[in-house]
């Protein structure tokens, strides 16, 4: 399933250009610039999301946390109504933001970024939704969701690994994330064949695991 494909496996993976400082460089030149390139930062946050994906995968998780903050922010700087022609900015910037600590993410904001959101998740996008309900505690939608899982199967190309984001988001509110350790076990066993099924031609960036990341920064740090 992986022989066509660019996996954290392979060497070819770390042969990447760019570095932190340039990374965080040009966004905060771009950011301060007097009338922000929209497009521009879009590229730049892409390339920096390349960057945090090596550095994972390198077990480099200061420089996972330097720049998912520096993505944050410069997501943030934006102009919602600018982000409507920018689907892949928009989800990066959300995932970003969800993974700072509620003391320094301004809830209303990320309220009005989330509501730009297709209500109904996709196969793609529902670490989002999963993070965003988890960021406030509600359980609710998650429920549902997992209550209708084959519908969405049937209607919304699903797939297994997503009925693991929902168990673990459900898990993670009621406070039983530990008793439910083999879930985040599955979850990352299920990632690279996710990944193989929804990405054609999967770059670094689609291969950064974002819930898990989310996940471990709240429990080991935000929940303290």
């Amino acid at each position: 399933m992986y022989d066509d494909i660019l996996t954290p496996k392979d060497r070819d993976f770390y042969d990447w250009d760019y570095g932190t400082e340039e990374c965080i460089e040009q966004l905060m030149l771009f950011i301060n610039s007097v009338k922000p390139s929209v497009s521009f930062i879009s590229e730049w946050i892409a390339l920096s999301l390349e960057t945090q994906s090596v550095a994972y995968y390198k077990n480099d998780l200061n420089t996972v946390e330097k720049l998912v903050k520096v993505i944050s922010y410069t997501f943030l700087q934006l102009d919602p109504k600018s982000l409507q022609d920018f689907p892949s900015l928009l989800h990066t910037g959300l995932r970003a933001v969800l993974c700072q600590s509620p003391k320094v993410v301004d809830s209303g904001q990320l309220v009005e970024l989330y509501r730009m959101l297709d209500p109904i998740p996709n196969v793609k996008n529902l670490d989002i939704h999963v993070m965003f309900q988890c960021y406030f505690g509600f359980t609710n939608a998650l429920s549902r969701w997992s209550d209708k899982f084959n519908y969405h199967v049937a209607e919304n190309g699903w797939l297994p690994y997503n009925a693991v984001q929902l168990d673990i988001g459900i898990g993670f509110v009621n406070d039983r994330l530990v008793a439910g350790a083999k879930l985040l076990t599955d979850l990352e066993e299920l990632f690279p064949e996710y990944i193989a099924k929804i990405e054609y031609e999967p770059l670094a960036a689609q291969w950064f695991p974002w819930l898990q990341w989310f996940i471990s920064k709240w429990e080991h740090t935000y929940r303290l």
